[in-house]
C-alpha cells in the first residue's frame, strides 16, 4: 500500500517540475531517512566494517540509474503500467541470483516469474491496443524502455548488494548506497541546468 501510494504521489506531484530536481529531493529524504535510522540504532560508526568498497558503491551507482530511468519512465507513463513493470526487477534478479550467486530456482518459482513476466506483457498490450496514433505508440514504447532498464539496473545493484559479504546493519548500508544516489541526483540535475 505505502509503494503505490509513494508512486501516485510522485506522479500526482510531478507536473512539469525537472525530473532530476524531483529525483534529487526524493533521495535526499531517503538518504535522511536511513542515516537517522543508522544513527538512533547505532550503527553510524561502522565505516570500519565494511569489507568491500567497491561492491557497495558500485550498488549505490546501479540504484542511481535506476532511479533516472524509473523517473524518466514515470514522467510519461501511466502510474500502473510502471508499477507493473517495475515488477520485473523481481523476475531479473531472479534469474541473475541464479547464474552469478549460485541460488537454486524451484519450479514454483520458476512458474511464478513466468506468471509474473507474463502478466506485465498482457497489462502492456491491452494499453497499447487502445492508442490509435502511432506517435502515440512511439511515446509509449520510450516510457516502457525507461522502465525496463530501471527494473534491470535495480535487479543489478541488489545482486551487488548481497556479494558484499560486510558484518554492517541494513539501515548504515542503505544510507551510504543512498547517499551516493543522492549526490548523483544533485550532479545531474546541476549538469543539466549547465546546458
Amino acid at each position: 500500500i505505502l509503494g503505490g501510494s509513494s508512486v501516485v504521489a510522485t506522479k500526482a506531484g510531478m507536473g512539469k517540475a525537472d525530473v532530476y530536481w524531483v529525483n534529487g529531493l526524493s533521495n535526499t529524504i531517503i538518504f535522511c531517512m536511513f542515516a537517522a535510522a543508522a544513527i538512533l540504532f547505532g550503527s553510524f560508526n561502522q565505516w570500519g566494517l565494511v569489507e568491500s568498497w567497491p561492491l557497495l558503491t558500485a550498488s549505490g551507482f546501479f540504484l542511481g540509474i535506476s532511479w533516472v530511468f524509473y523517473y524518466l519512465g514515470l514522467k510519461d507513463g501511466p502510474v500502473s503500467e510502471v508499477l507493473a513493470l517495475q515488477n520485473l526487477s523481481i523476475v531479473m534478479t531472479m534469474v541473475l541470483s541464479a547464474v552469478i550467486l549460485r541460488e537454486h530456482i524451484s519450479g514454483a518459482m520458476l512458474a511464478g516469474a513466468v506468471l509474473m513476466a507474463a502478466g506485465t506483457v498482457l497489462m502492456i498490450e491491452r494499453d497499447e491496443e487502445n492508442k490509435s496514433s502511432q506517435e502515440k505508440n512511439c511515446a509509449s514504447r520510450k516510457w516502457i524502455v525507461y522502465e525496463v532498464l530501471s527494473a534491470a539496473c535495480i535487479s543489478v545493484s541488489h545482486i551487488l548488494t548481497k556479494m558484499d559479504s560486510s558484518p554492517v546493519d541494513s539501515n548504515f548500508a542503505s544510507g551510504i548506497r543512498y547517499f551516493i544516489v543522492m549526490i548523483m541526483m544533485w550532479i545531474l540535475y546541476l549538469a543539466k541546468q549547465k546546458e
